[in-house]
């Protein structure tokens, strides 16, 4: 019997019950960073499906996997580049330090301040992303 079927409180950044062995045994303390159920969405083309992850403080964090595969895109999630795509959607919660990057009172360019920048494919697709970060960043002021 589930929490919600016994009435009792379930949290809703809690993983879903066939994932939450997964989510125990993958936690990392005192998470820097964490992201629940994200999801994105380019127009009706869904990019992105339910990723959660923990990411600690001073912890590196490498993502590997095919072309086209979802990872720059979720790296964008993390600073927020993607609300300079037209018709882009990121659904589920990121927190940084426990505050909702998606907050609508977050200053966007105080957080992509904060960010590091990743590695992605390709030193060339890096310096793109740095780019466009950084003229997201001019436009914000």
């Amino acid at each position: 019997m589930t929490d919600e079927e016994q009435g009792l409180p379930v949290d809703p950044a809690a993983p879903p019950p066939g994932e939450r062995d997964a989510a125990a045994r993958d936690s990392v303390h005192d998470p820097v960073m964490k992201a629940r159920r994200v999801n994105v969405h380019y127009g009706d083309k869904h990019a992105v499906r339910n990723v959660s992850l923990d990411i600690g403080r001073n912890q590196v964090l490498a993502m590997i996997g095919p072309s086209g595969c979802g990872k720059s895109t979720f790296l964008r999630c993390l600073n927020r580049m993607n609300d300079t795509i037209a018709g882009a959607r990121v659904d589920g919660t990121i927190t940084l330090d426990g505050q909702d990057i998606y907050d609508p009172t977050q200053d966007v360019a105080q957080l992509r301040g904060r960010e590091a920048a990743g590695e992605f494919e390709g030193a060339g697709q890096r310096s793109v992303l740095v780019a466009q970060q950084r003229r997201a960043n001019l436009r914000a002021h």
